[in-house]
């Protein structure tokens, strides 16, 4: 787990619909960020990068393998 005490508890969500992804912020006082600008809810691209806090996460898509599960989230932090 990683500390930025800019990134709320429930700072985030990604809501993943077949091939399409929303990240929407949820409702945090430092916001979430897509290009520098402070979105309320942005479609997500496989490689799309957003940042919370001095958090940059970058977001993939991968192929299901067989035998995972439907939701599988990975998050890579970079802290800058």
């Amino acid at each position: 787990m990683f500390y930025d005490p800019e990134v709320s508890r429930k700072h985030c969500a990604i809501e993943v619909y077949g091939s399409t992804a929303t990240l929407i912020d949820l409702g945090t006082t430092n916001g979430t960020f897509v290009e520098e600008k402070r979105i309320q809810s942005c479609q997500l691209q496989h490689l799309s990068k957003f940042r919370i806090g001095a958090t940059t996460v970058l977001f993939t898509v991968t192929d299901k393998r067989v035998g995972e599960s439907d939701a599988t989230l990975v998050v890579r932090t970079r802290h800058d």
